[in-house]
């Protein structure tokens, strides 16, 4: 790099005395790797053109003999332009997926697929980001390819960097000014010019080229420092292959193939080959162990992921589409005392059970619904009443209120319901499994539900209703035969099944046991089991399939366990009895409380819908019981929870219009407006602003920026000396003092001097100024190491009558 000197003629200005930093060489990535390693981002991400585009441009810079000399402004701007690409790129992978609504869907109160879903949506936008990222620093791997620059300084991705550049910059321009404005007024004022002293003309060279100074300073303080983006750019590359989830042994090969090109071209001479090789199939190996030890941790967690969505994940669980039971899961059922229902009656017993939703269809551990579609139905003249069933007289009615966040949800509905009133809804849904929706109405329903026995929504039994799952069929088969459930009358295959469970079963939350083992315990443990009707019948001598389901555990071999082992193994029972049957969930009704009954999120609940004597008929063979044991798991904080709903609960009745609060609350906030305008009227609020007749002074410069000192900076940064941006001017001295000549030590009573006009309030008076200049002066002019050596005189060039006479000048 050129420099320039400004010569006085003196040795220690000469470029030998202080030789020019050298850069350290720096290692660049070995020829085609990076548009090999583009060609495989593109093969991995299906984007084989756009790769091959990138690797093309890249990989020219080889052959092209042409290359730009890019400023540092430049660099910067299209460090910029990069960023800008950058969070374009996340916004459209964010958009494109449908992110806002997923964000909605995942925070708001959503259903257990819809959640499941949005989990989906996040981790799609998430690797279609991460996918497009080569594209978007592409532009400045190619201003490094193409450009003269073996680094790029490190504000170039800085936006700090770059302003401690700027203030570096001004600080130096505010110091050359005022110095070349003293040094002129005073070579006027001179009778007898100093030999010694730096001309007038020399001054001004040192101010025109004080910008060339400062970039030839910054190089020698920035050499051997700075960034290669094309190692980053490389790795950049591997993390968006990484992202095209490809689950096949290709990723792990090429990126294996890829880093053991880049270490190899890296590898230290002195290490044979065949050790470096030994070590790197070493490496390899452990890499791959790894590899199955995340695979295996992320099969782990995928086994539990909707799990953790439906324990954490607030709100109402049911989906009408599907709903993930807890069959086969390990560990205490937790559910939270939140009231989520209030139901009233006039009177009259409530109904036991409110459902939401129910389906057909069984695979472990998800219970589906085929032919879910919605279709919506018109309420009556009046707008708030919805008659579900035309015809139907029900005789009981029952007052329902709950939240809807968002203005949508399923309703809880006792079966049977064939009229809904009050309930001012825009859009009612309703499908054929019994599921009524609202999708846009108030955020909270208080509304009645007339009900009774007999005809209901749900739609008439199909094959589906009488379908047993393969897997399942071997343990409900053999209990089926146990219980002698063929021939038997609908009613009776009723009791039958009812008396079953409630004899030889007990309720519990805590949940047992790992399927995979159920098989063999069965096996190795053959016992009796008295059966209801008297019977006695051994498990030994019968083998169980291997994919034994948690389901037959609980039938053949722990016979205990929550609501939804009883209810989905009464549906498939009743099937195998030729009794078409679905399963149903919602909420239990249990908890009075003054004249309401409220139903909390512990009391959600399953059962089975049985077609019996052509209606639907709730079938709840959960042991008596269970109630109380979920009463039992009340808190003692839980009526700060209660307190909290009733506070919900009022908000939402007075805000969506069915309480009389209004009225009241005009009444309470007119005398809060006549209180506040009494206090305004009364007491003066206003304070009229001094008229000072001054304009808006200009920015104060901070003092000492004009300091001689910064002058001696910029003389030693010419001679490949220049301070670090993070260094103090203290640090700086005493680190080049070791290179430099003695002249350098001298400078310390100065830089206190300089610091005392930087930083003390008094600063320093004119004499001391003066002699401040003086002392830069003389510094300057004349060698580095005169003044260190000249007996009886200090640095200034002072002998001790002057020391005598002006003592507060003495440095």
């Amino acid at each position: 790099m050129n420099r320039q000197f400004l010569d006085c003629g003196s040795p220690c200005c000469s470029p030998r005395a202080i030789p020019p930093a050298t850069a350290v060489p720096f290692m660049k990535p070995p020829g085609l790797l990076l548009g090999a390693t583009l060609l495989f981002w593109g093969w991995q991400t299906g984007l084989p053109w756009l790769g091959a585009l990138a690797a093309l441009l890249l990989e020219s810079s080889r052959w092209v003999r042409v290359r730009w000399d890019f400023s540092q402004g430049d660099l910067d701007r299209l460090w910029n332009f990069c960023v800008a690409l950058f969070f374009g790129v996340a916004i459209f992978a964010f958009a494109s997926n449908d992110g806002l609504h997923a964000v909605g869907t995942l925070v708001g109160d959503s259903s257990l697929a819809e959640r499941s879903e949005a989990l989906n949506k996040g981790a799609r936008s998430v690797l279609l980001f991460f996918q497009w990222l080569p594209l978007t620093f592409l532009p400045i791997a190619l201003a490094q390819a193409f450009g003269e620059r073996d680094r790029m300084d490190w504000s170039t991705f800085s936006w700090w960097l770059r302003r401690q550049r700027r203030i570096a910059a001004q600080r130096d321009g505010a110091a050359t000014q005022a110095f070349g404005l003293r040094r002129q007024a005073k070579r006027h004022a001179a009778l007898t010019p100093d030999p010694k002293a730096v001309s007038p003309l020399r001054s001004a060279t040192a101010v025109q080229n004080s910008r060339s100074t400062r970039l030839d300073g910054e190089s020698a303080r920035h050499a051997g420092s700075g960034l290669n983006v094309l190692w980053p750019f490389f790795a950049v590359c591997l993390l968006a292959a990484s992202a095209a989830n490809d689950r096949t042994f290709r990723f792990p090969a090429g990126l294996m193939l890829l880093m053991g090109w880049a270490l190899w071209a890296a590898r230290p001479r002195r290490v044979s080959a065949l050790n470096w090789s030994a070590c790197s199939l070493l490496t390899i190996l452990l890499g791959l162990a790894g590899l199955q030890g995340l695979l295996w941790v992320r099969s782990a967690v995928q086994r539990f992921e909707s799990t953790l969505v439906a324990r954490f994940a607030s709100g109402r669980n049911f989906d009408p589409r599907e709903t993930r039971t807890m069959l086969g899961e390990i560990g205490r059922l937790k559910l939270s005392g939140r009231i989520v229902l209030r139901v009233e009656t006039d009177g009259q017993p409530p109904p036991e059970l409110v459902r939401e939703a129910s389906y057909t269809q069984f695979k472990s551990p998800h219970w589906t619904a085929t032919r879910r579609e919605f279709a919506n139905f018109l309420p009556d003249h009046d707008e708030t009443s919805w008659r579900l069933l035309r015809g139907k007289l029900p005789k009981r009615e029952a007052t329902i209120a709950t939240l809807f966040p968002g203005g949508a949800g399923l309703l809880a509905l006792p079966q049977g319901a064939g009229r809904l009133e009050d309930l001012p809804a825009f859009v009612m849904e309703t499908n054929r499994l019994g599921a009524v929706r609202m999708s846009s109405g108030p955020g909270f329903a208080r509304f009645r539900a007339a009900y009774g026995p007999g005809a209901s929504i749900d739609s008439a039994p199909d094959a589906e209703d009488i379908d047993v799952p393969p897997a399942e069929q071997f343990a409900i088969r053999r209990v089926a035969e146990e219980l002698n459930l063929k021939g038997l009358a609908p009613e009776e295959t009723l009791r039958t099944v009812a008396g079953f469970f409630s004899r030889e079963f007990r309720y519990s939350t805590w949940l047992e046991g790992d399927s995979r083992k159920v098989g063999r315990s069965v096996l190795a443990e053959p016992n009796n089991h008295r059966l209801p009707n008297g019977l006695t019948a051994r498990r030994d001598g019968l083998a169980l399939p291997v994919d034994s389901t948690p389901l037959a555990a609980f039938l053949l071999k722990n016979r205990s366990g929550h609501c939804e082992y009883f209810a989905t193994a009464t549906t498939l029972l009743l099937r195998q009895a030729g009794i078409p049957a679905r399963y149903a969930v919602g909420y239990s009704v249990q908890e009075r409380r003054g004249r309401q009954w409220v139903v909390r999120e512990r009391h959600a609940h399953a059962w089975c819908l049985a077609w019996v004597s052509g209606a639907w008929r709730e079938i709840d063979a959960t042991p008596a019981g269970w109630s109380e044991i979920e009463a039992a798991r009340a808190t003692p904080w839980q009526w700060i929870s209660d307190a909290w709903s009733w506070l919900r609960f009022a908000i939402g009745e007075w805000r969506w219009g069915k309480s009389g609060w209004k009225q009241y609350l005009v009444w309470l906030i007119i005398p809060l407006l006549v209180l506040a305008g009494w206090r305004l009227l009364a007491r003066k609020q206003w304070k009229r602003t001094p008229q000072t007749g001054a304009k808006r002074s200009a920015p104060q410069l901070w003092p000492g920026l004009d300091s001689e000192f910064y002058l001696i900076e910029r003389k030693l940064a010419e001679q490949g000396l220049a301070r670090r941006l993070s260094e103090t001017l203290s640090g700086w001295l005493s680190r080049i003092d070791l290179a430099a000549s003695p002249a350098v030590s001298e400078l310390q009573p100065l830089l206190k001097w300089h610091y005392r006009l930087r930083f003390d309030p008094v600063g320093l008076n004119p004499q001391q100024r003066d002699a401040l200049q003086h002392a830069v002066e003389r510094w300057l002019s004349g060698p580095f190491h005169k003044y260190a050596h000249v007996r009886g005189k200090g640095f200034f060039g002072q002998t001790r009558r002057e020391r005598r006479a002006y003592p507060e000048v003495d440095l």
